[in-house]
């Protein structure tokens, strides 16, 4: 078991581990000390934004992760998947921005009206299709957990299923 903050050394190479939930509850991210490197598996990605699958991906989680890594003196990410990151502050913000957007496209979408999460993918990802869509489903399902504990919007079952309602 791995913990926060945790050194581990491999040789003359010393590692810091750096709890990174959001992705998965268990995500880590590495800092290799003396450089300005961090792996970070799939928390950032140099490809596209993270993906966010509850139950155990959280959002909250997320932003606290990147917060972390923001306050991080190293500025060049190493992600599992895509190219290497550089200025990763910048690149840490915009993702962090990125999200906060699509929460406020979600308040937005359901002003006045009751939705179904089917109906906010239509609405949030219109050209998303396949297992892209199945993967924006999967995240807009976790901003919806996350709007929802921040007291922003409400659901309720219905026949037809669950609805998101921002007016309760």
């Amino acid at each position: 078991i791995i913990n926060d903050g945790e050194k581990l050394k491999f040789g003359e190479v010393e590692i810091k581990a750096i709890a990174t939930p959001g992705h998965c509850a268990n995500h880590f991210s590495y800092a290799v000390k003396t450089t300005p490197y961090i792996f970070t598996g799939d928390h950032v990605m140099g490809w596209n934004s993270t993906l966010i699958a509850a139950p155990d991906g959280s959002l909250k989680d997320y932003f606290i992760s990147l917060d972390k890594l923001l306050k991080n003196s190293s500025d060049i990410f190493l992600p599992a998947h895509g190219n290497i990151i550089k200025n990763a502050k910048k690149f840490t913000s915009e993702l962090k921005k990125h999200r906060k957007k699509r929460n406020q496209q979600i308040l937005t979408a359901l002003n006045k009206r009751y939705l179904s999460i089917n109906q906010l993918l239509d609405i949030i990802y219109p050209f998303h299709s396949g297992r892209s869509r199945f993967a924006a489903r999967l995240t807009l399902k976790t901003h919806l957990e996350y709007l929802m504990e921040q007291g922003e919007i409400a659901s309720s079952l219905s026949l037809g299923g669950w609805k998101y309602d921002r007016n309760f």
